[in-house]
């Protein structure tokens, strides 16, 4: 009927493993992000650590590397469980429930930004997101 909403809107878990490489601050992945998401909460594990002492900054779709964690400051330089952080980009939870901003859909491609060089071995980074995700509505 008309007026109806036809939306399909559910929790989601996105799984992500990012490596930045020697003599850089950010890595990129070329894959398919939710379309009107919301980030709710990130784990952060580091598989293969920095050798240089570098934390964790920034998390996010390119164009908007901050939307999903901005200023973490979780050190990289060691393997193994760094936390669970709540979405405090300007796609996650904190900033959209204070505001009128709505999610946007995101561009195919999510980078990680460390704070400098993580030193000759790298740093690979896995991210599991937590977050709710939506169909645009429609009548």
């Amino acid at each position: 009927t008309t007026g109806d909403l036809t939306t399909d809107m559910g929790l989601k878990v996105h799984e992500y493993s990012m490596t930045v490489e020697d003599s850089a601050a950010t890595g990129v992945i070329t894959d398919t992000l939710p379309t009107n998401f919301i980030v709710l909460s990130v784990l952060v594990a580091v598989t293969t650590a920095a050798t240089n002492a570098v934390t964790l900054t920034n998390l996010g779709p390119v164009g908007a590397t901050d939307t999903w964690i901005n200023g973490n400051g979780s050190a990289m330089n060691s393997t193994g469980f760094k936390g669970v952080f709540v979405g405090n980009g300007a796609n996650g939870l904190v900033t959209l429930g204070a505001g009128t901003t709505a999610a946007a859909a995101a561009p195919a491609t999510l980078t990680v930004t460390l704070s400098g060089d993580p030193g000759a071995t790298g740093c690979t980074v896995k991210f599991k997101v937590l977050g709710i995700s939506s169909t645009s509505d429609t009548e």
